[in-house]
């Protein structure tokens, strides 16, 4: 079950990127 390690490490990423970017989405939101 070697390749269970990097899925999960790669589903962490994944949502850390998506709240990063919903965050500038948020953020541009408030701007205007």
């Amino acid at each position: 079950f070697h390749s269970t390690v990097p899925t999960v490490g790669f589903t962490v990423e994944t949502i850390i990127l998506d709240r990063v970017h919903f965050t500038v989405w948020d953020v541009g939101g408030q701007v205007r």
